[in-house]
């Protein structure tokens, strides 16, 4: 499982968009929360990971895009059906053979079963320099990429620079992810 953290705009979407593409190329079924251009894939929801889990079959070589995860598993609501379903459904994955990349402004905002089964934790920073008339520039689509893999003992780290520009064409950088709780109140409305 692949956590992916940042601030805004530190490119946390597009570098797993590029771990997903990848990944896709190599012949996995994709599902993701978030619209994905160029490549096929399902969209995820909470009736669909109910689906697979009822499925054990739909697990194999797929790859799971949970982006902006907190939305979704909210530490505040850790008792929640959906909070639940979606930690179980990641907690199980590396038993039925499915990838999970998912991206989150902070660690802390999610539910920490997800944090603690993470096994490469990614932090994305944007490079920036002082120029000379003292203004903070930043360096355009390119980033610092830490990786924290903890699939080793002890843990190690590596840092890198990544051109994030190349994911731009897979996905919209502007799309709004709804916290599944406003969904699920915006279906009830609709009901009634």
């Amino acid at each position: 499982m692949v956590g992916i953290t940042g601030g805004l705009g530190s490119g946390k979407t597009a570098i797993a968009v590029n771990f997903i593409v990848d990944d896709y190329n190599n012949g996995f079924k994709v599902y993701s929360n978030t619209p994905l251009k160029k490549i096929e894939y399902e969209l995820l929801t909470i009736e669909k990971i109910e689906e697979m889990l009822n499925n054990e079959t739909q697990l194999n070589n797929v790859i799971l895009f949970i982006d902006e995860l907190p939305v979704w598993v909210d530490c505040r609501r850790s008792s929640s059906y959906e909070n639940l379903i979606i930690s179980y459904l990641i907690l199980q994955s590396r038993k039925r053979g499915c990838h999970v990349y998912y991206t989150a402004q902070d660690f802390d905002l999610g539910d920490v079963r997800v944090y603690d089964y993470t096994t490469l934790k990614v932090s994305m920073e944007k490079i920036t320099y002082v120029d000379d008339s003292g203004a903070v520039v930043e360096i355009e689509d390119i980033r610092e990429m830490t990786i924290l893999d903890g699939r080793t003992k002890p843990s190690s780290i590596s840092n890198d620079f990544v051109d994030i520009s190349t994911a731009y064409d897979y996905y919209d950088t502007d799309f709004i992810i709804m916290p599944l709780a406003i969904k699920k109140k915006q279906k009830k409305k609709k009901i009634s």
